[in-house]
């Protein structure tokens, strides 16, 4: 057994495990999952906007805005 055997093994073990991850993310059984992730930064922005860190996030920026232009 020499070093392209265990090369060989390897890379076939690598492609057996992308094509089980890409089995796993495009099975119809994890689409609420994925869609409940997907949404989760618009759920978030109301609960920010409540504690005021959208304004300060905003003035934040306008702040180096003015400096960068300077």
């Amino acid at each position: 057994m020499d070093s392209g055997f265990f090369n060989g093994l390897l890379t076939a073990l690598a492609l057996f495990v992308f094509i089980v991850v890409v089995i796993w993310a495009f099975n119809g059984r994890r689409k609420k999952d994925f869609d409940d992730a997907a949404n989760a930064p618009f759920a978030l922005s109301d609960e920010a906007e409540g504690s005021g860190q959208i304004e300060s996030a905003k003035q934040s920026m306008n702040h180096r805005n003015v400096n960068h232009d300077e």
